[in-house]
C-alpha cells in the first residue's frame, strides 16, 4: 500500500531503522538522507503486521528511482518482497512511469533481475555497502502481469 498516514510512515521508518541501521550498520544520518519529504512511501503488510517498506522519487517526467526497499528478516525468502516490488512497479506504471532505476545491494542483484532489472555500469560503494545500478523499462517487462 502507499503510506498515507503518519502511523504508516512511522512503521516504514521503523523497518528501515531495523534493516539498514541495526542489521546492516548504516549510519542513521545516511539512512535518513533528507529526501523522504519528496518521496512516495510504500508499506508492505501481512495481516496486521508491517513487514516491508520502500520509497520512490521522481527523477524526471518518465523515470523514478525506487529506494530504501527493506523486508524484515523473518519474512525474507517467502516471495513477499517480489510481490511487494511487483505492486510498486504496477503502481508506477499506472502513473505513466516508463523507467525505474534502483541501486541494488550486490547480494540482491539476482532478485531484481527476476523482476526484469538490468545492471548498468560498475559496482560501487554506497553507505559502506557494495551496490549495482539497475533499471527496468516498464513498457518491456512482463513481470507486472506475472502472478509468480
Amino acid at each position: 500500500m502507499i503510506s498515507s498516514s503518519a502511523e504508516q510512515m512511522r512503521l516504514g521508518f521503523n523497518i528501515r531503522a531495523e534493516v539498514f541501521v541495526r542489521e546492516q550498520g548504516v549510519q542513521p544520518h545516511v539512512e535518513r538522507d533528507g529526501k523522504d519529504q519528496t518521496a512516495t512511501h510504500y508499506l508492505a503488510k501481512l495481516g496486521d503486521a508491517a513487514i516491508g517498506t520502500a520509497r520512490s522519487r521522481v527523477l524526471n517526467q518518465t523515470e523514478v528511482k525506487v529506494e530504501r526497499v527493506a523486508i524484515i528478516k523473518e519474512y525474507r525468502s517467502l516471495g513477499l518482497g517480489f510481490k511487494f516490488m511487483q505492486y510498486i512497479l504496477t503502481q508506477l506504471s499506472g502513473e505513466g512511469v516508463v523507467k525505474v532505476t534502483i541501486h541494488a545491494q550486490a547480494d540482491v542483484v539476482s532478485f531484481y533481475r527476476k523482476l526484469g532489472f538490468i545492471s548498468k555500469g560498475l559496482e560501487f560503494i554506497e553507505a559502506g555497502i557494495i551496490h549495482q545500478e539497475m533499471s527496468v523499462s516498464l513498457t518491456q517487462t512482463n513481470v507486472l502481469s506475472n502472478p509468480d
